[in-house]
């Protein structure tokens, strides 16, 4: 660890001769913890105000509690909120032991976690216990120092980089810079656009670093990134004279301006303008919308399409072009207001109205997440659905839409976020395109959200499972997203569970713990064996595993537990049932053969 990540931080002799316990000592009868004797909220803060060694070797030694709640923490390390355990993992330092108890996955989630959290000797103790993975090798830094950029913590990202975690590559590179240009924090900007990571001969190279610090700063709606940027070298090109000045001298108090090294004016036009502006439109940035407008205008009155034939080929082919997607942006992110501004400012730019266009605005004002998304859908329709035979025909579909600006658009994914669904399915209908909404794919959408109640509208509305709207599309939907309430209802409407279900579950634990439980018998041993070997090689935790060996008798695939990163406790689990006597596994023969267990699973999961 110490040749991969660089020299860390001194510590105390004492710490680095303390050796981790084969097993723990049991403590003396009439030993009493006096910190035990403080109220609960005081024995925290108390001890993170501790030396870590006196912490590792007191609390960690005399406090069950103290492991017990470090061990939830890092289990649910990747769910917001959770309070942070600074004194817990401190006590952790020494306590090899207890970190041989997580994944690859609990182990890079952890990092990132206490990195995001800014605090220097938690994130020593994380790269110590969880820098490597289970098989030894160095954990992929990226995420960790994306992170920290994202939070804000410079001082994190310079031990990092001090410590040997280099960004590696121009990706990487733009990856740290978008994300804290997207949080506004201008000191980790300066420091990875420094000489040291963006040196002067090479900035011409790297325009992509200098695109995706735009694009951040667009997303996260912070004026003053976008001026020291446009200082810094020419691009974007986007705001009027007088608010960029004001935003530069904001972004010259946060960090130190420096003088143009790089000049990416060529690189400004007219669809760069659009793009920018639909990022700020998605994301609600009024302010920033605003201050675009005269430039907006100018692009208005140029022709985009010479423009967009700077994105990726397959992008730009299916797309509906960038004035499009502006508008549907902002029907996502803005107010009923400003949409109609822009609907007057680009209307000539439009192409002629579609079923796949009109459905992308559509369900992009539906899926807002602003108050005002039915009036929005309402105006949507209004505007570019007018009146006449014709257009009574046009009725909107919402397939999955390529898109110049973030990733692919699925229209029914988006609107079954919201969490009146139901609503919007009734309200679609009551506007005359019932036939638009009452569809598979929105019955899949329905399932992936675990909206039951809409599903059964549509099951009532057009039959969907009883002429069987892909009945198996719709299980599939449930079990992508996680959702066992769906599966009950399915199941118990007569739906067949199989257990290429419970292969696909993997990564959703839940509904593969619900699915072992609950999938009938009768199932050959080999398949189960085999979904213990997929599950296992998937990175399924412990309990799971065990939960499947012990109720459905499967083999121990010890290789395949290896391969998906299990922790060292699984692995120790997996030694002792062979050792006592369990069938061994199938291992990982790559030959496609009716009995490999690669070819098995292809079947079952075909299946699905």
């Amino acid at each position: 660890m110490e040749q991969q990540h660089g020299a860390r931080r001194e510590r105390s002799p004492d710490a680095e001769q303390l050796a981790p316990p084969a097993k723990r000592p049991a403590l003396p009868a009439d030993l009493v913890d006096n910190r035990q004797l403080l109220p609960a909220e005081m024995q925290q803060p108390i001890a993170g105000m501790m030396n870590p060694t006196d912490v590792a070797a007191g609390t960690r030694l005399a406090d069950a509690e103290m492991a017990a709640l470090l061990f939830d923490f890092v289990r649910a390390c990747a769910q917001p909120g959770a309070d942070f355990p600074r004194a817990a993992i401190l006590a952790s330092r020494n306590d090899g032991q207890f970190w041989a108890a997580f994944t690859n996955v609990e182990r890079q989630s952890f990092m990132r976690t206490v990195a995001a959290a800014g605090d220097l000797a938690c994130l020593e103790v994380a790269v110590q216990h969880c820098g490597r993975s289970v098989d030894g090798s160095v954990m992929q830094p990226s995420a960790v120092l994306v992170a920290a950029a994202a939070a804000g913590h410079v001082d994190v990202c310079e031990w990092l980089l001090q410590a040997g975690w280099e960004v590696g590559s121009e990706t990487v590179l733009a990856a740290v810079c978008k994300a804290a240009a997207a949080a506004g924090h201008m000191p980790v900007l300066q420091l990875m656009t420094g000489d040291a990571h963006l040196p002067v001969q090479d900035a011409q190279d790297l325009f992509a670093v200098w695109s995706a610090i735009a694009h951040g700063a667009f997303e996260g709606g912070h004026v003053h990134v976008v001026a020291w940027l446009y200082g810094e070298c020419g691009f974007p090109n986007v705001l009027p004279p007088a608010p960029q000045a004001a935003a530069a001298a904001a972004a010259a108090a946060a960090a130190a301006p420096a003088q143009q090294r790089r000049n990416y004016g060529s690189r400004n036009s007219s669809f760069t303008t659009m793009e920018l502006a639909a990022l700020a439109a998605a994301g609600g940035h009024m302010q920033l919308l605003e201050m675009m407008m005269p430039a907006l205008q100018n692009a208005a009155r140029e022709p985009v399409a010479a423009a967009a034939a700077a994105p990726p080929p397959a992008v730009a082919a299916g797309s509906l072009g960038i004035g499009l997607e502006l508008l549907a942006k902002a029907a996502y992110g803005c107010t009923l207001e400003v949409l109609d501004r822009l609907c007057d400012l680009l209307q000539p730019q439009l192409p002629v109205m579609t079923p796949r266009a009109l459905g992308m605005l559509l369900s992009h004002a539906a899926a807002s997440p602003t108050v005002g998304r039915r009036d929005k859908a309402h105006f949507v329709l209004a505007r570019f659905r007018a009146p006449g035979a014709a257009a009574k025909r046009l009725m909107p579909t919402f397939e999955p839409q390529p898109m110049h600006v973030g990733k692919a658009w699925d229209g029914w994914q988006e609107m079954a976020r919201q969490p009146g669904f139901l609503q919007l399915l009734q309200d679609l209908a009551e506007a005359g395109l019932r036939r638009s909404c009452v569809s598979p794919a929105a019955a899949c959408a329905a399932a992936r959200a675990g909206h039951v109640v809409a599903l059964a509208w549509l099951e009532q509305q057009a039959g969907v499972g009883r002429k069987g709207i892909t009945n198996r599309a719709v299980l599939r939907a449930a079990v992508l997203g996680g959702r066992s309430n769906v599966l009950q209802m399915l199941a118990g409407r007569g739906a067949d569970l199989h257990l290429g279900l419970l292969i696909m579950a993997a990564g959703q634990w839940d509904v593969a713990t619900w699915l072992v439980d609950t999938l009938p018998d009768g199932e050959p041993q080999l398949h189960w064996d085999v979904a213990f070997f997929a599950l296992a090689k998937r990175g399924a935790p412990l309990a799971l595993l065990q939960r499947l060996h012990e109720r459905r008798g499967t083999a121990v695939d010890r290789v395949a537990m290896a391969d998906g990163g299990s922790s060292n406790d699984a692995l120790a689990w997996a030694d002792e049932r062979l050792a006592a006597g369990a069938r061994g596994g199938l291992g990982l023969d790559p030959a496609v053969e009716t009995d490999s267990p690669h070819w098995v699973e292809a079947q079952l999961l075909r299946a699905c």
